[in-house]
């Protein structure tokens, strides 16, 4: 289980220490029980972003607890309905930095380049704001220790570097 400081609560409220980051339903102990029906890992989406555009959709559980279908599974209960609006902050860094995170994505995370096709085609990930996720052992040793110290590294070389906000929407990917 991996999460940040303390247990977090739900909900997103900016600037706040104690804004957990938990999305409808989900309970920190939810990230502590068992894998359910073979599954490996646990992880709730809570928004989704598109590369290079910078835009993003959020599940609306972490915004209100006023839904009239409530989960606490991978995806929003009401499918498409679960998520607002495709929106964009032009000073994200999602934005300002979209064409890098796609290469980064590329090069870092999948460790391949990608064709010329590849490296202009958008594409959309959806991770957990906050990075809250659990993976079993076997997952994360499926790539080796090697692969975590590269990334490790780069996000090593600043205090707050910019990969640091394109490997929270590469969670899944990485493990």
């Amino acid at each position: 289980v991996f999460t940040q400081g303390a247990a977090p609560q739900w909900g997103y409220v900016p600037c706040d220490p104690h804004s957990g980051h938990l999305t409808d339903n989900i309970t920190f102990a939810d990230y502590l029980k068992p894998f359910p029906n073979g599954q490996d890992s646990f992880i709730a989406f809570s928004t989704a972003v598109n590369m290079p555009s910078g835009m993003q959709s959020t599940r609306l559980g972490i915004l209100t607890k006023k839904l009239g279908t409530m989960s606490n599974n991978k995806c929003p209960a009401d499918g498409a309905d679960g998520w607002t609006r495709w929106w964009r902050d032009p000073v994200h860094p999602h934005t300002t930095a979209g064409p890098a995170m796609l290469k980064f994505y590329h090069q870092h995370v999948l460790q391949k380049g990608p064709n010329p096709e590849e490296a202009l085609k958008p594409l959309t990930l959806a991770f957990a704001q906050g990075a809250r996720l659990a993976m079993s052992s076997e997952r994360i040793r499926a790539r080796p220790l090697a692969y975590y110290k590269g990334l490790l590294q780069l996000l090593s070389k600043e205090r707050m570097p910019v990969e640091g906000y394109f490997v929270e929407a590469m969670w899944h990917d990485i493990f």
